[in-house]
């Protein structure tokens, strides 16, 4: 009886409640996201499954989920309400010994016996408590001995269920494993909340600004997503700020935890790895070096190729298995690739440095040759193609390496050349960015006079002059492009020649000059095709019928564009790319089910393919489509969709356009004060952003509800500081000059025929009801809370902070029925997270959490605190839009 009283004590948890005051889930943390690997843990046992082991390495947050597992079934409406809930920490436990007493002490066994006996005695014991659930958490440094105690267990003890966290599997008959892996971009919002969350640990109240929206998001990607990483990274987020820690982290900052209480394995990401790495013998310690010279992943066989394995009696691969057995590598997609952990590379390089360089040269060698002879196949087989794709990441850190050790010599800047060249379709299809120019630059200013080969040479003149193109120079893109096409003409290469001819037509486009352009890219076209160049020759087909539509021939640009489309077929390089110039192509000439067709074909074959920014840009321009067809709820919806994804990778500028259109959406709509806040905020981001085509069209949109108001001088004055420059796009450049000039002009339609000046004619000829525009002083509050613009402010989106949306959006009804009226803290809990329960002083500290956000976010000023709850100020002009 006594025995028993005491054994009820120790391990019963019975309820939700309970669970939660033992820690089950981990003090000042709450479960974040993991829905589907949540689901695919309660699926095991749903199924019949009586042990499960998460395997994953540290910190990818096994052992919460494993806690929130165990606080659900548990609880009252849990499918094991009543059973008993057992959590047992192995943190730095390595014996049998200190597996049963730690085990014992939660269940009451009587251990006093040794080895077998003893195992049978935890076991009985276990076997007692009925129905139960027990987490071993930790089990890294005990697999040896799972066979004779978890087996054991999982055997005889029929109602109880066993979850194990550890680093590797067990390999038991009776296990299932679920291997925990990292945040991925589908869980960007939930990775966010974790660095947010820690933040307000040290700082109540942190909230981050809207601008670092981007920065915060290029934080989980450069800590692969790893809740631990974020998790110690929020508790620095208030200190620093959000771009100056994503800088500490780009410059090797190594994450420490300063407050107590964390096991000594979750103290810091090096703490995470230390355990696995130290258990590794030295030549798989060593293998594991060299593998972090490889960026984006790796295949087996390029493993094979590039490691060398110092034992006897193991090969590359059989290294390669063990570390993935021990979650030290990763597999990333369908299985095929592998790839490091950031926290576990850093580690490495810092422990085991010596294995590295000779590595690194090795890597160097084979992707620079690989990489040519894929590249030298890549305009006819789809498998050459897919490889550069693939090893992007690979070949362009051949020219990271080189330039990272100062200027280089001719000698070791041919390489870097080599790998560029290689590697230009790929990044010229993804588009030049800034971190391509710099490497580029100096690596050909070195081997200018260093006798390179012509045909080398003219591709690194091709390579730079696009650059050059996408930066705006059109002079200096001239004369490098017509350099390169004269070594073609001089070595008689028409495959080189068709290049400079499709990279001439781009430059010569941007310039205005169409004819001359059409004429380039049908001679593009016809050289790619005869060597049987076929994505060249797609990709050159595409531009002339973007041209011929450009000159307004539709016949010819529609049948080009239906061309380039057929020959791409579904390349995973040039498909969905190509697919999107169709559309947009589809969306110019007004055939708005091509355009939505082709869209829809973009999007899906660059989700396919990862190609988050083409997946984006293939929406927008079917939302584009949609509003030119006049359906206008669905040109917003899937505007808003790619709104948020420009926005989880960083397009700053990309998602500002996608809000622009939302803002002319509204606008036709006669939602006024929503559209000149929205229109507002996209003129004036794009405008910073050296965006001006795009920052002058919605300018003109901004112009136009200030002229439909009668405010005429206010419209004069947005239209004159508007800068009228055509944008360098090579794919599709843009100009709003007869937008703008249309809005001066007070005319009802606009000039040409083109997609943007039909949408413009729509709104200004739309018979919607046109509000006043809000006063700078008033508070204005869009549909739903979804965002607001502060008196003297500027537009804040809460579209991704729903929570904040419906507390500001309830707040702002009960304004607007009686000004000044309070409500209740309970009322503001019910309003803001429907459906969910919790006693009355957890309810008020959430709501004064979301208050102190929203002040912070520009509502100081708006919202008062009164002894009975809160309120927008009496004397406040409130506006909804």
């Amino acid at each position: 009886m006594v025995a028993d009283v005491r054994r009820e004590r120790m391990w019963h948890i019975a309820g939700v409640d309970q669970t939660r005051r033992r820690g089950i889930t981990p003090i000042g943390s709450r479960f974040v996201g993991r829905t589907g690997e949540l689901a695919s843990l309660t699926r095991c046992f749903y199924e019949g499954a009586r042990l499960v082991t998460l395997i994953g390495p540290g910190g990818i947050g096994k052992t919460t989920l494993a806690r929130e597992l165990l606080a659900q079934r548990v609880a009252p409406e849990g499918a094991r309400s009543g059973a008993r809930a057992l959590v047992v920490d192995l943190d730095g436990t390595t014996t049998l010994p200190e597996l049963l007493d730690r085990v014992a002490s939660v269940c009451g066994a009587n251990v006093s016996d040794v080895g077998a006996v003893a195992v049978a005695s935890v076991g009985a014991a276990l076997d007692e408590l009925g129905p139960a659930t027990l987490v071993l958490d930790g089990f890294d440094g005990l697999v040896p001995l799972a066979h004779a105690t978890v087996g054991a267990w999982t055997e005889h003890c029929v109602e109880l269920e066993i979850v194990v966290t550890s680093r590797e599997a067990l390999g038991l008959v009776s296990e299932h494993v679920l291997e925990v892996g990292p945040m991925g971009l589908h869980q960007a919002e939930d990775a966010i909340a974790i660095l947010v969350g820690a933040a307000r640990r040290v700082a109540v109240g942190f909230m981050p600004r809207p601008e670092d929206t981007g920065a915060l998001a290029e934080i989980v990607r450069v800590l692969d997503g790893v809740p631990l990483a974020l998790d110690l990274a929020g508790a620095r987020l208030p200190l620093v700020g959000a771009r100056n820690l994503l800088a500490d982290l780009h410059a090797g900052v190594r994450l420490q935890q300063g407050a107590r209480g964390r096991p000594e394995r979750h103290a810091s990401t090096d703490a995470a790895v230390r355990g696995s790495f130290e258990a590794l013998a030295a030549h798989e310690k060593d293998v594991l070096a060299q593998l972090t010279v490889f960026r984006g992943g790796f295949t087996a066989a390029s493993a094979a190729a590039i490691v060398v394995v110092s034992s006897a009696d193991a090969s590359a691969l059989d290294v390669l298995e063990s570390l993935r057995a021990r979650s030290l590598v990763r597999t990333r997609g369908d299985g095929a690739r592998f790839d490091l952990y950031a926290q576990v590379r850093d580690f490495v390089v810092s422990e085991r440095p010596s294995p590295i360089e000779a590595a690194a040269s090795r890597h160097a060698a084979w992707f620079v040759t690989e990489a040519e002879r894929a590249a030298e196949r890549a305009h006819v087989e789809r498998e050459a193609r897919a490889w550069l794709l693939a090893e992007r990441e690979n070949v362009l850190e051949v020219a990271r390496r080189v330039l990272g050790g100062g200027v280089p010599s001719a000698i070791r800047a041919e390489p870097a050349i080599r790998s560029l060249v290689a590697m230009r379709d790929v990044l010229l299809f993804r588009g030049p960015g800034a971190e391509l120019a710099e490497l580029v630059s100096p690596i050909v200013e070195r081997t200018r006079d260093s006798g390179v080969a012509p045909k080398l040479s003219a591709r690194v003149m091709l390579l730079r002059g696009a650059i050059q193109r996408e930066r705006g120079d059109v002079r200096a893109s001239l004369k490098d492009l017509l350099a390169a096409e004269s070594i073609a003409r001089t070595l008689e290469d028409e495959l080189l020649g068709a290049e400079a001819s499709l990279e001439l037509g781009k430059t010569v486009r941007l310039g205005g000059e169409l004819e001359a352009a059409g004429t380039t890219f049908g001679r593009a076209a016809r050289m790619a095709g005869g060597v049987g160049a076929r994505m060249l020759q797609a990709e050159a087909t595409a531009l002339e019928g973007a041209t011929a539509g450009e000159r307004g021939d539709v016949a010819l640009a529609r049948v080009l564009c239906e061309r380039a489309v057929a020959l791409a077929g579904d390349d995973r390089l040039a498909g969905a790319r190509l697919r999107t110039l169709a559309a947009r192509a589809y969306a110019e000439l007004g055939d708005r089910t091509g355009a939505r067709s082709a869209a829809e074909s973009a999007e899906r074959l660059a989700m396919m393919n990862g190609d988050l920014a083409t997946a984006a840009e293939a929406l927008v321009l079917s939302a584009l489509a949609a509003h030119d067809a006049g359906d206008l709820e669905g040109a917003s919806a899937v505007l808003a969709r790619a709104r948020d994804l420009f926005a989880t990778i960083g397009h700053e500028a990309n998602a500002a356009i996608a809000r622009g259109h939302l803002g002319a959406i509204a606008r036709e709509q006669g939602r006024s004060a929503e559209a000149y806040a929205t229109l507002s905020d996209a003129r004036d981001v794009l405008g910073r952003l050296a965006r001006p085509a795009h920052a002058a069209y919605f300018g003109a949109h901004l112009a136009g509800l200030e002229a439909a108001l009668g405010r005429h001088d206010a419209a004069a004055q947005i239209l004159d500081r508007l800068v009228l420059e055509r944008e360098a796009d090579a794919w599709w450049p843009f100009s709003a000059t007869a937008c703008v000039e249309a809005q001066r002009a007070g005319a009802v339609t606009v000039s040409g025929t083109t997609l943007l000046a039909r949408l413009f004619s729509r709104t200004v000829g739309a018979h919607a009801i046109v509000a006043p525009t809000p006063r700078e002083d008033a508070l204005v509050v869009g549909a739903g809370g979804a965002w607001f613009r502060p008196p003297h402010g500027t537009r804040v989106g809460l579209e991704r902070r729903r929570s904040l949306a419906l507390l500001l959006d309830h707040l702002a009804k009960t304004h607007v029925e009686q000004a000044g009226a309070t409500v209740r803290a309970a009322t503001l809990f019910s309003a803001a997270w429907p459906g969910e329960k919790a006693i009355a002083s957890a309810a008020a500290h959430r709501v004064r959490v979301a208050v102190a956000t929203l002040r912070k976010m520009g509502l100081r000023d708006c919202l008062v605190t009164t002894p009975e709850g809160y309120a927008l100020t009496p004397a406040l002009e409130l506006v909804r839009a």
